[in-house]
């Protein structure tokens, strides 16, 4: 059997730190611009009153009770989920697929699954795209282009790409016959849903019908009509949040896993998913194989591959744990 490969002419960039400049003044080093004030705004405005109204003891009383409880519930769920007390890019940097993503030049990378082309995201929250035979580099940039996490082309489409970025979800739409390396802002989408940030993780649809974000606060997906620009939250409780989404090549089957050692396998037909809370680490990676009926795992703090597989899409529901998970490595 002889198979002919096409040579191509892909260029090879290389990206270093002293290159790249990031921003000035990040998230964490703002604080240092203004003064530490401690008094709530209810504390301030309550202040001047305190002279000429008189409060209850009972009242009084009850309010700090409330207080502390709210504080104790809160220092709770902190302990339950430690990344939610960290910051932004604190967060991005732990659950991003790119290695070292702080201090890394280069944060997120791209292949186009049809053509001979890629994307990279560097330090300095530009895009730059590279195609096989062209001198053009298009360099995307947007003011709502801020850590980014995760770059994926459409599929079926040579034009589209989705980035998932601090506060919202960027659908870059780039003519490949154009010559301008600088696309305006205006060629992007910005996609957002209140308490759906940071976005740690997107992922295609096969068919490019459907666009899913996730993000580590927020223990629902969203599953994105990118034409239409509206989402429909898939909610379940549990996990802390969502940190990384794998669609299967058949479309049959969606990974959703957490920060937690906890994940979950969604069915796309009636959107009824299997809960796996039994491994001991969260799932870092995962690979489906080409007809979706067999997907590998691999788990925070373990060194080995777990595979599990389906036959069918009999028997999934909210209740269920799925087909048995076998060790392959």
């Amino acid at each position: 059997v002889c198979v002919w490969l096409q040579p191509c002419d892909l260029p090879s960039p290389q990206f270093t730190r002293d290159t790249l400049k990031g921003h000035s003044r990040p998230e964490s080093s703002s604080r240092s611009a203004f003064l530490d004030q401690r008094d709530t705004l209810w504390m301030r405005s309550a202040g001047p009153l305190s002279a000429c109204v008189s409060v209850p003891r009972f009242l009084a009383v009850g309010s700090a009770c409330v207080l502390a409880l709210l504080r104790w519930a809160s220092s709770f769920h902190g302990s339950l989920f430690p990344h939610l007390t960290l910051s932004s890019d604190e967060m991005v940097a732990e659950f991003s697929q790119m290695l070292d993503w702080s201090d890394s030049a280069l944060r997120s990378f791209a292949w186009h699954p049809h053509t001979d082309k890629f994307a990279v995201a560097l330090l300095d929250d530009s895009i730059r795209i590279y195609k096989s035979n062209s001198s053009a580099t298009p360099t995307l940039k947007h003011r709502c282009q801020r850590s980014v996490c995760a770059l994926q082309w459409k599929p079926l489409c040579g034009s589209a790409l989705a980035v998932a970025c601090q506060s919202c979800l960027l659908i870059w739409h780039v003519d490949p016959t154009s010559l301008s390396t600088r696309p305006s802002s205006g060629c992007a989408q910005v996609l957002s849903h209140p308490g759906h940030s940071p976005i740690t993780s997107i992922a295609w649809s096969p068919t490019g019908s459907l666009l899913v974000s996730a993000s580590p606060v927020d223990t629902g997906m969203m599953v994105w009509d990118v034409a239409a620009e509206s989402a429909v939250p898939l909610q379940r409780v549990g996990g802390g949040g969502v940190t990384y989404l794998s669609w299967s090549p058949d479309g049959s089957r969606l990974l959703a896993a957490t920060p937690s050692a906890l994940f979950r396998v969604w069915e796309t037909r009636m959107w009824t998913c299997e809960r796996w809370p039994c491994l001991k680490g969260s799932c870092q990676s995962a690979c489906w194989s080409p007809d979706g009926g067999c997907l590998l795992l691999s788990m925070q703090g373990e060194r080995v591959i777990y595979a599990l597989t389906f036959s069918d899409l009999t028997g999934m529901n909210n209740n269920t744990y799925g087909p048995p998970v076998t060790c392959v490595y």
